[in-house]
């Protein structure tokens, strides 16, 4: 069944109409709703004027603490919508004594405490079959030792071989080796 282009332009445009009318009728200015709203303000008034109301107490009035308000509270917080998401669930708390057991197994000691780097330089040897000498060079002191010697009160001269000085750090027992270096 097909509808004549007559027809259908008429019911087109009389959609049309009807919208448009129905716009207007429900549509109001602004000046029109507040003069709506005095004349029922003024018809309510007409009805309390006519009938005797009893005498009414005032309201009681309500003091408002200032003091009491504060301010940015409730700013909103700006999100992130393309950050990174954590979908895994949060850890479960610990009690105190598997966080405490944890941190012992996390943590590793402290390594031990270390001599510092030996501040001598080998320079030479002098010997004899009863007794050796060594010359050492620390800064701008010259050291000439021989085994058993403790030098400063902090380093003791315990193996002499050619081009060869074991010392003893004194504070930590800790011994060193110092070398000649071969040019």
């Amino acid at each position: 069944m097909k509808i004549d282009a007559r027809v259908r332009k008429v019911v087109v445009f009389g959609g049309l109409a009807l919208t448009l009318v129905a716009v207007y009728a429900v549509d109001e200015t602004p000046q029109q709703r507040v003069d709506t709203a005095r004349h029922q303000g003024a018809a309510a008034a007409e009805d309390k004027r006519s009938t005797p109301r009893p005498a009414a107490t005032p309201a009681p009035t309500l003091a408002l603490d200032l003091s009491r308000l504060k301010r940015g509270g409730n700013a909103p917080q700006a999100v992130d919508a393309f950050g990174a998401k954590d979908w895994n669930p949060p850890p479960r708390k610990l009690t105190p004594k598997e966080a405490a057991a944890q941190r012992a197994v996390a943590e590793p000691p402290p390594p031990p405490p270390q001599a510092p780097p030996l501040p001598f330089t080998y320079v030479g040897m002098l010997g004899s079959e009863d007794e050796t000498i060594v010359f050492l060079a620390q800064q701008d002191t010259n050291h000439a030792v021989k085994k058993g010697d403790v030098i400063n009160g902090t380093y003791r001269v315990d193996e002499l071989e050619p081009g060869r000085v074991v010392l003893t750090y004194l504070p930590l027992e800790q011994r060193q080796t110092l070398t000649a270096k071969v040019e």
